[in-house]
């Protein structure tokens, strides 16, 4: 009996001393299902809100938020507001003074690159005033895109500073290249001037001024503006197209911007 107990005791010792030194690796797999995630995004312009009336605001803003909830029963919804900015909400709030699709566009490739969403819902008038064409930028998703088209279809009269192309660093007493894309909606025939200022101590002054004359009824120029760094330090700098009458927003007629010279 007791040659058999010490057999017994030898074979459990060699066992695990033998699973000791093979090492084994164990392996828990567990499955999980997550819903589809469902990106709700809504311009934030005050253009859209200007396209409602009272009560037509209050009756559209109920309809999204249904159906925000409604998804939610089955998915995983995420509140999208782009304006001047794209961020997260839990209620959109239509008081922004522009609108960037293109950079709502990049927002959708850089926070979802590898997820699970199922769609992507964006309301909007379509009256992009600032940043890239969303036109050229591709979402990086595969999941269906639908737009809720807001607003009028006649497009604003608007003359705008697209975009502003410029060095972050100069040369001190170098000179340096200043791009600005400008573009104008129904207002062929009229003229405005686009300024060059250099803002320092709440002085401004006046570098360059150059006269525009808006040849289409959908235009658009580049204008390339050569500036001297003549100051160490960070130099503030705005670039702005003198107003037209009867522009939907004057706001997009400005852009600051800066360039460190050392």
């Amino acid at each position: 009996m007791l040659r058999y107990l010490m057999a017994i005791l030898r074979g459990i010792v060699v066992t695990v001393l033998s699973c000791l030194l093979l090492a084994p690796l164990l392996k828990l797999l567990q499955s999980r299902t997550e819903p589809p995630v469902i990106v709700i995004a809504q311009d934030q312009s005050t253009s859209i809100r200007s396209g409602f009336t009272k009560e037509d605001s209050i009756s559209y803003m109920k309809s999204l938020n249904t159906l925000s909830d409604r998804l939610a029963e089955k998915y995983v919804v995420h509140r999208i507001g782009f304006g001047e900015e794209v961020v997260p909400v839990d209620q959109w709030v239509l008081n922004d003074q522009a609108s960037d699709l293109g950079e709502f566009m990049t927002y959708l490739q850089e926070q979802y690159r590898g997820q699970n969403v199922g769609a992507v819902i964006v309301a909007t008038d379509g009256a992009v005033n600032r940043g890239r064409n969303p036109l050229y930028i591709s979402s990086g998703q595969k999941s269906p895109l639908s737009v809720i088209a807001l607003g009028d279809t006649i497009r604003k009269t608007d003359l705008m500073i697209r975009d502003v192309f410029h060095n972050g660093i100069a040369y001190l007493v170098d000179r340096f290249s200043v791009q600005t894309d400008i573009s104008a909606v129904r207002l062929q025939g009229a003229t405005s001037a686009l300024e060059v200022r250099h803002i320092q101590d709440n002085q401004n002054e006046l570098l360059e001024r150059i006269p525009i004359t808006i040849a289409t009824d959908a235009w658009f120029d580049t204008k390339e503006i050569i500036i001297e760094a003549k100051q160490s330090g960070v130099q503030h700098y705005r670039v702005q197209l003198s107003q037209v009458k009867n522009e939907v927003t004057y706001v997009n007629n400005v852009r600051d911007f800066f360039c460190r010279s050392d």
